[in-house]
């Protein structure tokens, strides 16, 4: 669609289209620094309120935290310089600190057993006494008077009296509901623990009212509908314009995200900016949270501020419905003017664009003579047309010159069409191009007479008859150019070509018959060889047969005799283990002789001694009978011993005889093993000799068989070759025979028939 529209309208619709687009663009920017800057006004002004609030706060509440100390440093002074003050003063003195101070309703005092006042236990459980009557007393303020706890009130399992004397420090407690003045209001308690000689004897607290730090803050006005409000690091809401929020933690009222972060940023002391739909007002809504630490306690509250977007940002989007009524006003002021203007340069463009179609239409042929553009006036337009006028005359004149030349250029190339390229082009025209191309023409044609003559249909008929295999025609040398001369010399080189093909065709031919024949004789004879060494393989290889068997007996008598030569060395061992059992036996022989003479002699001495005991038993008389017989029977005794002792000795001297017997025949075994073991060494050495005679012998004749199959297999492939050889023999006779049958199909100078 944007393609059919005029220029003037184009140009109108692209200069609208940049005139919206930038006015877009510019109140999109006006409006982002407007924002932006809004935004960072809102947010110095926030930074300010927030900062002197949660400074206001600080400093209410440290003031508490001031004055305790001031009433704990006077408890500590008393106690170092033994200063007791009575039960009643003390009480006016905790009395008067909450005279002078409207927001503190209440002041106490925690003492370790036996501090300052001795125990009472007179008093036990009156005036501020507990059980075992110790004085720890309690100032409140109820209904405009000040009251003293008759009860005790103060336990030590509070966090406001374990903390103090935990850490040693001041400490603020969680905001709580306690009933003031007949109202139940937010209290926090700020205790300090109570030294004496650097030990802490008890603890000094006051409670503290946060009802008109509420309501301050409650009553905060940040624009139409921004407020205040104040939590703790635990998440208690202290101050809120909603009071149902006072008291209650804010994980319990709001359960996202934001309100981690809010808690996290309060405990870390961290200020945040944040952006959230607020539940008291259902608005989109901007934050900032600033937080303050309270003396050093370590305890960090948080002070926020929250306005909806739409307050914070009314002066960027007033900016902004301005900068859009202005640029609309702006676009369309300019589209009007733009209307006004493009609707004239388009009649104008109208007249030039009809003298412009003339122009062509004379340049198409189809008019003769073109128009002239009627414009004018004095301005860009009229100037225009003038000049367009004189360059349609001017072109015109050209282009009757030129097409008197084109004619002569076409009778030039229809010549040439037609093979004679003798002919130039003569005339010329104001167009440098074209009178260029005259001369290039002219040139080439000159350039092309030069290589191929002055007449293609001459050359076209000798290559016609060249391509018929006719080669005895010849061009004229100066009529037939370069390309002509280079064809006469191709004639005569292929003249030359095809006598020499046909001389080597015949000469070919003649070997390879030759070569054939030879080849025949060559393949009979590798034939016989292989014949021959077959022949020659298998005696080889009953030779070899025969080794191995010879050798392969010798092996055995070999292992015979090494059989033999074992049972020679065994025997010869045992003939000389027999020659040594007989040597033992003849030195056992001899410790038995020794043994017998020893008893012979003991015969001997017994029969002795047997004699005289007869004489004494017969010198005896009746008394001595019985020892006689004892002694006849040891002298019977001894003899047989001696008689025993006589047949052993010559048992012993023949077994002495038989025993030098056997040694010498051991002997004599021993030297005959000893020669059978030097004979058996003998042969052994024999046997090995022709055994590896007998496997030389193999090794040649299997060497021997390795040359004689290496023979058959180099005759087996000279049979091969020789058979390839007679096809290729006989191939090449069959290709020198088409080379000649080839070459007399050519028809050519010199040819033999």
């Amino acid at each position: 669609m944007f393609k059919n529209l005029t220029f003037s309208n184009k140009l109108l619709y692209g200069v609208l289209t940049v005139l919206i687009l930038t006015s877009i663009i510019t109140t999109y920017l006006i409006y982002n620094k407007a924002f932006e800057a809004t935004k960072t006004t809102s947010e110095k002004y926030m930074i300010e309120l927030a900062h002197k609030n949660a400074l206001e706060i600080k400093g209410d509440i440290e003031k508490s935290v001031v004055l305790i100390k001031t009433f704990s440093s006077t408890l500590e002074t008393a106690l170092k310089e033994d200063f007791i003050y009575s039960k009643p003063e003390l009480v006016s003195l905790m009395s008067s600190v909450l005279e002078k101070n409207p927001y503190i309703v209440g002041v106490w005092l925690y003492l370790e057993p036996n501090t300052f006042y001795e125990n009472n236990p007179s008093m036990a459980g009156r005036y501020s006494h507990d059980e075992n009557g110790r004085f720890s007393p309690y100032v409140l303020k109820n209904n405009g008077s000040l009251d003293l706890m008759w009860q005790y009130p103060v336990l030590k399992a509070n966090s406001w009296i374990l903390e103090p004397m935990r850490t040693g420090k001041e400490f603020i407690s969680e905001p709580y509901k306690f009933v003031v003045d007949g109202e139940n209001v937010l209290n926090t308690t700020v205790s300090i623990p109570l030294f004496n000689n650097n030990e802490i004897v008890g603890v000094v607290g006051i409670d503290i009212s946060l009802e008109s730090i509420v309501k301050k803050i409650s009553k905060l006005k940040l624009l139409n509908n921004g407020y205040g409000y104040i939590l703790t690091a635990e998440g208690t809401v202290i101050a809120h314009p909603d009071e149902e929020y006072h008291g209650k933690k804010l994980i319990e009222l709001e359960k996202n995200e934001i309100t981690k972060k809010i808690l996290e940023n309060i405990k870390n002391k961290k200020e945040l900016f944040f952006d959230n739909t607020s539940t008291y007002t259902n608005k989109s809504s901007y934050n900032y949270l600033d937080t303050f630490t309270i003396a050093n306690s370590g305890v960090n509250w948080g002070f926020g501020l929250s306005v909806p977007n739409e307050e914070y940002l009314n002066d960027a989007f007033t900016i902004k419905n301005f900068s859009i009524i202005a640029s609309c006003i702006s676009t369309i002021l300019i589209a009007l003017v733009l209307y006004y203007f493009t609707k004239i340069l388009n009649s104008k463009l109208t007249i030039i664009q009809s003298g412009l179609n003339s122009f062509f239409d004379f340049l198409n042929k189809k008019t003769k003579n073109p128009k002239n553009i009627e414009i004018s006036n004095n301005d860009e337009f009229g100037k225009m047309a003038l000049n367009i006028n004189n360059n349609i005359e001017n072109i015109s004149s050209n282009i009757q010159k030129e097409s008197l030349l084109l004619d002569d250029v076409k009778k030039v190339l229809s010549s040439v069409n037609h093979g004679y390229i003798d002919k130039k082009i003569t005339l010329s025209s104001n167009s440098d191009t074209l009178n260029e191309l005259k001369n290039l023409i002219n040139n080439m044609l000159k350039n092309l007479e030069n290589f191929v003559g002055n007449d293609i249909n001459k050359l076209s008929e000798i290559l016609e008859e060249y391509s018929s295999n006719n080669f005895t025609l010849q061009l004229n040398e100066k009529t037939s150019g370069k390309l002509g001369n280079k064809i006469i010399s191709m004639n005569d080189m292929i003249n030359k070509m095809l006598q020499q093909n046909q001389l080597d065709g015949k000469t070919l031919e003649q070997s390879s018959y030759q070569l054939n024949n030879n080849v025949k004789i060559l393949t009979q004879n590798a034939l016989k060889q292989i014949s021959f060494l077959e022949q020659t393989t298998d005696s080889i290889n009953q030779i070899s047969e025969n080794i191995r068997d010879s050798s392969s007996k010798s092996t055995q008598m070999f292992n015979i005799s090494s059989c033999t030569k074992d049972s020679a060395i065994k025997g010869k061992k045992l003939a000389f283990q027999t020659a040594n059992s007989m040597d033992e036996i003849n030195e056992k022989v001899s410790a038995i002789n020794e043994s017998i003479s020893i008893i012979d002699q003991i015969a001997f001495q017994t029969n002795i001694l047997s004699l005289n005991a007869a004489v004494e038993a017969a010198t005896a008389g009746e008394a001595g009978k019985g020892f006689a017989v004892v002694a006849q029977e040891v002298r019977n005794l001894a003899n047989r011993s001696a008689e025993a002792a006589k047949e052993i000795s010559k048992l012993v001297q023949s077994a002495t005889v038989q025993t030098n017997e056997g040694k010498i025949i051991s002997d004599s075994m021993i030297e005959g093993f000893n020669d059978l073991e030097n004979n058996v060494v003998e042969t052994n050495k024999l046997i090995d000799s022709v055994t590896n005679a007998a496997k030389d012998q193999e090794n040649k004749i299997n060497e021997i068989s390795q040359i004689i199959n290496e023979l058959n297999r180099f005759t087996n492939e000279n049979t091969k070759v020789a058979n390839k050889t007679s096809d290729i023999a006989s191939q090449t006779k069959k290709i020198s025979s088409k080379i000649v049958e080839n070459v007399q199909k050519n028809n050519f100078n010199g040819k033999e028939i």
